[in-house]
């Protein structure tokens, strides 16, 4: 399993976060220019270390109408001649609602959002993973914290209309400016690193999630003394949260992938949750967990990232429910919160009809976790 493939953005933005003109996707007045300086073609080379590409529709075809003919150009800039000439051949995958087919070399449909792939991405395979220029999919990983290096080139101009980068970004992240160099178009060139907590980077696979939350459930039920306490899900009481974590997994466990967990029918509460936890870590640690799920929802993913977004998510949810049952602290990361609730409204359609939801509850509080509880329907 790879552990080390860095996410990198790279994009042009005007002063005022403008990613195009104000003429729309096509009006690329204000930036073009500053993708042919200098700086710009010792850059395209640069890129040109990763292995895996991630384009949206419209880049992509832009991208396929012009630098398949720079690769063969032998009066190209050699700079460009060699990102070209990349290009041809890196794994690019497309994301987009055109089904129809990708007719250059190395191009795929995504399978899932850009989220889930990058996910899924992460744990297999070796070299960096890029994002050229697609604002959609960097607002989207961004959100989802899943951006390690954004390359901003900051163009001189001020638009006043037009889409801008951060206009949808919710979540909040901190940043360290590597380097920054001023083009010769006038523009300066500036590559940010994302800064996380030791504790977040402790948590970067999807075993290492479930050890730690799965811990700290724990934990939280032998703090839990009132079992007939009302729990924040309506109708619920403490018992209930544990009962439902340890109840609902198991049989869509073995549909989606026909693995089937031992029972953890024996002792307390605390004494069963101990026994699943300990039967889906060892899943998690052996090499199973690193094959493909054949059926149902997930399909395409591994058994491991499929834990990790429906079952360890859950647990991380509901450690707040029974915390706040007995008026505990859950001391839930803000990190992974946040992550959790860009993923959760990317498909919030979907998951107010299943019922598994109350309505959003609204809240003002700056606090990933309020926002993700609030958004659940719970009242921080």
């Amino acid at each position: 399993m790879s552990t080390q493939r860095k996410v990198i953005a790279n994009i042009v933005v005007t002063l005022d976060g403008r990613t195009t003109g104000p003429g729309g996707p096509a009006d690329m007045s204000p930036i073009a220019r500053h993708g042919v300086s200098e700086q710009a073609r010792d850059a395209l080379v640069q890129m040109t270390s990763a292995t895996t590409v991630l384009l949206g529709r419209v880049n992509y075809e832009g991208f396929h109408g012009y630098w398949p003919h720079v690769a063969h150009d032998p009066a190209a800039d050699p700079r460009d001649h060699a990102f070209a000439t990349w290009l041809e051949t890196v794994d690019k995958i497309v994301f987009s609602t055109n089904e129809g087919d990708l007719a250059w070399t190395g191009s795929q449909h995504a399978q899932g959002s850009p989220t889930e792939v990058v996910r899924s991405l992460q744990q297999t395979g070796e070299g960096d993973i890029r994002i050229l220029s697609s604002q959609s999919i960097i607002r989207q990983l961004l959100d989802a914290d899943l951006v390690d290096t954004l390359e901003i080139t900051h163009a001189p101009e001020i638009m006043g209309s037009g889409p801008t980068l951060f206009d949808t970004v919710r979540a909040r992240s901190r940043w360290v400016i590597e380097s920054a160099e001023a083009t010769d178009s006038g523009a300066v060139r500036a590559t940010y690193t994302r800064t996380r907590s030791p504790e977040t980077n402790a948590l970067g696979s999807p075993a290492a999630r479930h050890r730690s939350f799965a811990q700290r459930f724990g934990h939280t039920i032998a703090a839990t003394t009132d079992w007939e306490a009302r729990s924040p899900v309506p109708e619920w009481q403490a018992r209930d949260v544990v009962e439902h974590l340890l109840d609902w997994f198991p049989p869509a466990l073995t549909a989606w992938t026909g693995i089937t967990l031992p029972p953890a029918e024996e002792g307390d509460l605390a004494e069963r949750w101990s026994a699943r936890s300990h039967a889906v870590q060892e899943l998690l640690d052996d090499t199973t967990a690193n094959t493909t799920v054949a059926d149902g929802p997930f399909a395409g993913s591994t058994v491991a990232n499929t834990i990790d977004r429906v079952y360890t998510a859950d647990v991380f949810m509901h450690t707040w429910d029974l915390a706040r049952s007995s008026k505990l602290d859950p001391h839930l990361e803000p990190e992974f919160a946040a992550e959790l609730l860009a993923g959760l409204r990317s498909m919030e359609s979907v998951l107010r009809s299943s019922g598994q939801y109350g309505s959003a509850i609204e809240t003002s509080s700056p606090d990933p976790v309020d926002q993700l509880m609030a958004f659940i329907g719970r009242t921080p």
